[in-house]
């Protein structure tokens, strides 16, 4: 405590004197206005005058500490801070603020504190308004303690114990915020708020282990606005009739297991302003759900199961701002959804599974201003869809399927900043698509199938910031495709495939500061390509096929300070090339071919500090090559082909601290040739033929890391080193030294890593490391030491660190005990049979000690008796159990053991008590061992263990409650043994296990597996004999984000056997017998899944697999290794490729059912058509030619929901044949290679070609009209139109007057019939299907009329 008091003091004593000024530190009797102590009388606590009073801040202190220097403050404290107290104080005790002047803030935090006594805060009952204890050990809440403390309003017990909330906890105090978040609570009583009833505003409970809401406690809450109960186990929200928080308008409801949003589930808070059900389990939502919360405006609801919402789910909410529903299942936005949110401005429906955007969806969402539909299935966006989004800002569209994009989609988004397209299918753009969003800042259009930039596309987008168009198939772009981006500072347009270098860049965009082109075609750099770009920062050019760089190619690039050469071809750079690029900082120029560098080929870098030379082909670097680079700091020169190194290579003085020369078949070092290096502090020469470490090239008085390993040194010159004073670092590993001179490390004392593994010394002198005072790690592995070079080691009085290993010692070096630091010792692979308990007890200090790759056979009882070991590795030796001094020694320490490769038939032996256990281990590695059996026992030794590795091993047995004991476990791996059955009782008690391993086992059924298994992350049960998944066997395993079934022998799925999977991302299902597979089996996993294997499954592709082909095309993406999924049947398709298939080759069936011509005009057509409710349908098309014409024209592609269009602008009188087409989608082949050197185009690049066969057509034909005749002219004319309108009306009269004559006289026919048939109603005939027979002739008088 004194020592810490002293070094406190010397740290702030300066501190505090030159803040004096500032009214720090104790103010003396000549300084006016301080009210903080002298230093003198007050060294342990930082004090600081603040308005109102003075601030303390007091570590590692003893309460008695904090009493007196509250003792001398006559002014109020504003805030007293205490932490990290003396780990002996648990208790709060009284009278510590007797003496104080009143504390208005006080915060206990990061002790040992557990609880507070009655009193301990007396002389604060009228000034303490903040009470905070965080992070300390209560375990109950302190209510004596708080008791008349009048003025308290805020009360934190974050992170404590707390388990439970009784009655009248707080009811002495009028607390406004209470935080409880962080401890343990399981039960709150329902008086437990008590007295807080009208003074209480915001409470918080999150982090806890809740499982019901407390509602009985909460209700008494009237004044309640803020409540927040995220991260605990609430599985129901259900709020009695009666229950009312009138005044809430924060409720956090998220990271909870709730499953379903009940009718008015929130009737009771009508202020409710924001709700956040965020990553719960959420699947169903009642319409009326949020009917009475109209004050509404944030609502979070994403991260859960919600598969559909009804369309008037929102109708009562018209003042939500921001609503989040990503990361859910939805599939259909039904009609209306969002019609009554007109202040809607944040809109999420990222990852779902949206298919289709209608034109009405957002017809009312006029003041959106961020809309996010990324990760979705989303495959055609109609004309409209975004037609009322005025405001909007933000548009996220990324990772969809989206092909083609409507010319006029975005016309009325005027103020749309960002919009991301990439990662979709587009393969266009319209001259129009982007005219009128000329606000537009960043475009996202990465990872598409574009072939070309057309000059019109980005004409009017003034200020765009970053275009992304890397990873399409670009290989045209226009000139001027970039002239208008006026503000452009970042375009990339890496791994595409262009193969000059586009004039589109000179004179264009001269704001450009980042220019991506790596991975692409480029094999030359022409002089004006790059003209004009003078702002430019960062250049890449890296993955290209540039052979040779001339000078004036980057002659405008004045400013650049990245240049990214590496992975081209270049052989040749002309003197003078990098000329006029007078701020460079780095430039790449690695795994190219140059064969030298000329004294001008870096001529005018001056401010170059890395460059990097590395994996050329150069055999001559000429003298000064290097000499303009006054800032030079990095230089990478390894592997190439120099022979040696020129002593005028580095003449003038450099400021080189890192030189890397490594694998550069260098035999010779002229003497001086890195004497100009003054600053030169790493040099790595590794993997050369350098045949000594000589003397005259190494005088370098800063140097401090030497890598030579992987040379042939025939001998060590003992004054090598003598010119590295400051040396810290050597490495001289595989060298062939057979010897250490005497007296070698003389002038490298302040040496501390010193590895001389892999050569072929046999023995050290004793004085080989005197005076090596600094040495802390040392490495004499693979040599052929014996225990007599042991003594040199124990020289070095500081080591930390020993490696021995692969050394024929025979035994562990006696009197290593006198290293009083070692902590950690290597000996594997020495040749030791036994161990002596001696001398482990010397080693008793050490915290990793790895004796693997011996021959030992057992470690007596007392060999780590007060063992600090931490890490333990006994593989590859001859043990038959676990050593039972590792037991009866109690190691208290020991967190990880390794015994894999030992003959292990039993973990434990039966001497072992119950009582004997390793209460730290972690991880326990027992793989290749002869175990057969794990009984119910051997575990229970090991309570804490998070790891446990068996595989490869004969288990084929596990015993009822093997693996109870394990809590705490997290990953098992059990593969690669015998199992046949797994019961499920086997695995109960791992609640917390995450990763299960039976790869390679013989199990032919897989059982339920128990609840404990929620927490499951990562399921592997290939390599069996499973024949079926059933669909209570992952029932319990909601958690599972990866399940790898592969290599089994299944061919039945049940339809509900990944119900209950909501997160799975992986799902591995290869190589399998699974001849049919429903796509239906998928729909519980797709919101989530990212990579789907069922490649090598016998599939017969028929009719009944189009469901299946249709699926896996709308999920490119997701399925992995597409073309080896592979058709067994029917024979003639045996072998091809599911993917590439259309449906028509193995399921012929039509498209269009039925075609219509309709409303003929003279210059239009009306089309309509039928079509079969299939899947695999994506769109439709509609082409017209003239009968006899060559010229056939397309509409663009139809929405799925099309069955009627109109052909406008034909000729009069003319025969026109119309088709419709079905558009689906096949696996084409690329036309194209992707580069080699660039990424490989996503599965979604390929799956573009349109199938438009004769199961997808269907043709008609159709004639227009006439035109209409012009009207006659002239007197005959005009008496032959006056006759013939006469003789019209007189025609329409006639017919007038004859149709009600028979009106009338039909009329009073009827009455008659009535009257004649008894009364009885015509319906009452037809009912029985009889009439009276003689009423024939009426009966055809009544037809008649």
């Amino acid at each position: 405590m004194a020592l810490w008091s002293v070094l406190w003091a010397a740290w702030l004593w300066p501190l505090l004197i030159s803040a004096q000024d500032y009214g720090w530190g104790g103010g003396g009797d000549d300084r006016s206005g301080s009210n903080c102590p002298r230093w003198e009388d007050n060294p342990w606590c930082t004090c600081l005058n603040t308005q109102g009073g003075v601030s303390l801040e007091c570590p590692m202190v003893s309460l008695e500490t904090v009493s007196s220097v509250l003792g001398l403050i006559n002014s109020p404290v504003t805030l007293l801070r205490m932490y990290d107290l003396e780990s002996n104080i648990t208790v709060l005790p009284p009278e510590i603020f007797d003496s104080s002047s009143g504390v208005a803030n006080l915060q206990v935090t990061h002790s040992n504190i557990q609880s507070l006594a009655e009193g301990s805060l007396k002389g604060l009952e009228e000034s303490l308004k903040s009470l905070s204890i965080q992070h300390c050990k209560l375990s109950t809440i302190p209510q004596d303690a708080l008791h008349n403390l009048q003025s308290l309003q805020q009360l934190n017990l974050e992170a404590n114990n707390i388990t439970e909330l009784p009655s009248f906890g707080f009811s002495k105090v009028s607390l406004n915020s209470l935080n409880l978040k962080g401890n343990m609570i399981k039960l709150v009583s329902d008086y437990a708020f008590d007295g807080l009833d009208e003074s209480l505003s915001e409470l918080n409970l999150m982090n806890n282990d809740l499982k019901n809401l407390p509602v009985i406690s909460l209700k008494k809450l009237r004044n309640l606005t803020k409540i927040m109960v995220a991260w605990n186990h609430i599985t129901e929200i259900d709020f009695p009739s009666n229950f009312s928080l009138p005044s809430l308008y924060h409720f956090d409801f998220s990271n909870n297991e709730i499953r379903k949003i009940k009718s008015k589930c929130f009737s009771g808070m009508p202020d409710l302003v924001s709700l956040s059900l965020y990553m719960n389990k959420i699947s169903s939502v009642s319409k009326n759900g949020f009917r009475e919360n109209s004050a509404l405006e944030t609502l979070f609801l994403g991260h859960n199961d919600i598969r559909e919402l009804d369309s008037e789910t929102f109708a009562h909410n018209p003042k939500i701002r921001i609503l989040d529903l990503g990361s859910n299942n939805i599939q259909t936005i039904h009609g209306g959804l969002f019609h009554n949110l007109p202040e809607l401005e944040e809109l999420d429906l990222s990852r779902n599974n949206i298919r289709e955007v209608t034109q009405h969806t957002f017809k009312n969402s006029s003041k959106v201003k961020i809309l996010n539909l990324e990760h979705n299935a989303i495959r055609f966006l109609e004309l409209e869809t975004f037609l009322n989004m005025t405001d909007l800002d933000s548009l996220l569209l990324s990772h969809n399927n989206i092909q083609e994009i409507y010319p006029e989609l975005f016309s009325s988004n005027l103020h749309l900043r960002i919009l991301k397209l990439d990662h979709n299918r587009i393969t266009n753009l319209d001259d129009i698509t982007f005219r009128n969003t000329t606000k537009l800042q960043k475009l996202f259009l990465q990872n598409n199938n574009l072939m070309r930039i057309k000059r019109e596309y980005f004409a009017n987008l003034v200020h765009l910031q970053e275009l992304h168009l890397q990873e399409n198939m670009i290989q045209v772009i226009d000139t001027g495709a970039f002239s208008s981006l006026e503000r452009l500072e970042s375009l990339n347009l890496q791994d595409n495939e262009i193969a000059t270098l586009p004039d589109t860049l000179s004179h264009s965009s001269v704001t450009l500061r980042y220019l991506y082109l790596s991975g692409n075609y480029i094999t030359s750099l022409h002089h004006q390509a790059l003209t004009g770009q003078r702002n430019l920062d960062a250049l890449w050019l890296d993955r290209n096929n540039i052979s040779h760089i001339t000078n004036g190619v980057f002659g405008d690039l004045s400013f650049v300070r990245q240049l990214h050469l590496e992975h081209n071809q270049i052989r040749e750079i002309q003197d003078n090339a990098f000329g006029n690029m007078t701020d460079l900082r780095k430039l790449f120029l690695s795994y190219n071919f140059l064969e030298s560098v000329g004294q001008h080929t870096f001529q005018g870098l001056s401010s170059i500090k890395e460059l990097y030379l590395d994996h050329n082909s150069m055999k001559e670097i000429y003298p000064n090559a290097f000499q303009s680079m006054k800032a030079l700091e990095i230089l990478d020169m390894s592997s190439n082909e120099l022979s040696s190194i020129k002593r005028d290579l580095f003449q003038s003085e450099l400021p080189i601290w890192q030189l890397d020369i490594d694998n550069a078949h260098i035999r010779e070092i002229e003497e001086g040739s890195f004497e100009a290096l003054i600053n030169l502090e790493t040099l790595s020469l590794r993997g050369n033929n350098l045949r000594r470490l000589q003397q005259d090239f190494l005088k370098l008085t800063q140097l401090r890391n030497l890598y030579v390993s992987g040379n042939s040194f025939l001998s060590l010159d003992a004054n090598s080193l003598t010119g590295l004073p400051n040396l810290e670092t050597l490495e001289l590993n595989n060298c062939d030294i057979d010897n250490i001179p005497d007296n070698f490390f003389d002038s490298s004392m302040s040496l501390w890593f010193l590895s001389i593994a892999g050569n072929k010394l046999t023995y050290l002198k004793p004085a080989a490391f005197v005076g090596l005072n600094d040495l802390t790690k040392l490495d004499l592995s693979s040599n052929s030491l014996g225990l007599n070079s042991c003594r040199a080691v124990l020289t070095t009085t500081k080591l930390e660190y020993l490696s021995i290993s692969d050394n024929p010692t025979r035994d562990l070096c006696p009197g290593l005990g006198e290293l009083k630091r070692l902590r950690e010792l290597h000996a594997s692979n020495i040749h030791m049979t036994e161990v002596q308990p001696a001398i482990m007890e010397e080693l008793r200090r050490l915290e990793v000690l790895d004796v693997s790759g011996n021959l030992v056979t057992e470690f007596p009882i007392g060999s780590f008796l007060g063992s600090s070991l931490k890490r333990l590795n006994l593989a590859n030796n001859q043990l038959q159990q676990l050593p039972n001094a590792i037991f009866f020694d109690r190691m208290m320490q020991l967190s990880s053991l390794n015994v894999s490769g030992n003959p292990l038939r039993q973990l434990t032996g039966s001497q072992v008590r119950r009582d004997m256990t390793l209460p730290r281990l972690e991880q326990l590695e027992a793989t290749h061992t002869n175990l057969t059996v794990l009984t119910s026992l051997e575990l229970t030794h090991m309570p804490a263990l998070r790891s446990l590795n068996l595989q490869h091993a004969a288990i084929n047995k596990v015993s009822p409650g093997a693996f109870k004991s394990l809590t705490q476990l997290s990953h098992l791996n059990l593969a690669h043994n015998m199992l046949e059955i797994l019961p499920r009782e086997r695995l109960r008690g791992l609640v917390m296990l995450t990763q299960l391993n039976l790869t390679r086992n013989r199990l032919n059924k897989l059982d339920q597996l128990p609840p404990d298994s929620k927490n499951l992350k990562v399921l592997d049960a290939s390599g069996n004999m499973l024949m079926e998944l059933e669909e209570a066997t992952l029932r319990h395993t909601e958690g599972l984000e990866e399940l790898i079934l592969k290599d089994n022998w299944i061919t039945v799925i049940h339809p509900r056997a990944f119900h209950h999977l909501p997160y799975l991302s992986v799902l591995d299902m290869s190589y399998n017998n699974l001849e049919e597979l429903r796509p239906a089996v998928f729909e519980p996993i797709e919101r989530k899944l990212q990579k789907l294997f069922i490649h090598n499954n016998p599939v017969s592709c028929g009719c009944n697999t189009v469901e299946l082909w249709t699926w896996l095309l709308n999920h490119p993406g997701q399925v992995q290794q597409p073309r080896d999924l592979t058709c067994d049947l029917p024979e003639p398709l045996h072998g091809q490729s599911f993917l590439l298939l259309s449906s028509s080759s193995f399921c012929p069936q039509p498209v269009i059912l039925r075609l219509a011509i309709q409303d003929i005009q003279s210059q239009s057509l009306l089309v309509s058509w039928q079509a079969t409710n299939s899947s695999a349908v994506y769109g439709f098309k509609v082409t017209h030619r003239a009968v006899g014409g060559d010229e056939t024209q397309s509409s663009p592609t139809l929405g799925l929901t099309s069955r009627t269009f109109q052909l406008k602008d034909l000729h009069s009188s003319t025969e026109y044949q119309v088709c419709v087409h079905g558009l689906t989608r096949s696996l084409a082949q690329p036309l194209h290679q992707p580069p080699p050197h660039a990424r490989a185009h996503t599965v979604a690049a390929v799956y573009d070609r349109e199938q438009e066969e004769e199961d997808g057509v269907r043709c008609g034909r159709g004639y227009t009209l006439r035109p209409p005749a012009a009207p006659a002219t002239g007197t005959a004319g005009g008496k032959l139109g006056l006759i013939l309108g006469a003789t019209l009306a007189a025609a329409l009269l006639l017919g007038f007057l004859v149709a009600l004559i028979w009106y009338l006289r039909c009329r009073s026919r009827r009455r008659g019939g009535e009257k004649r048939a008894n009364g009885v109603p015509p319906d009452y005939y037809s009912h029985y299907k009889v009439r009276p027979s003689n009423h024939h002739h009426q009966e055809d008088d009544d037809f008649a009329c």
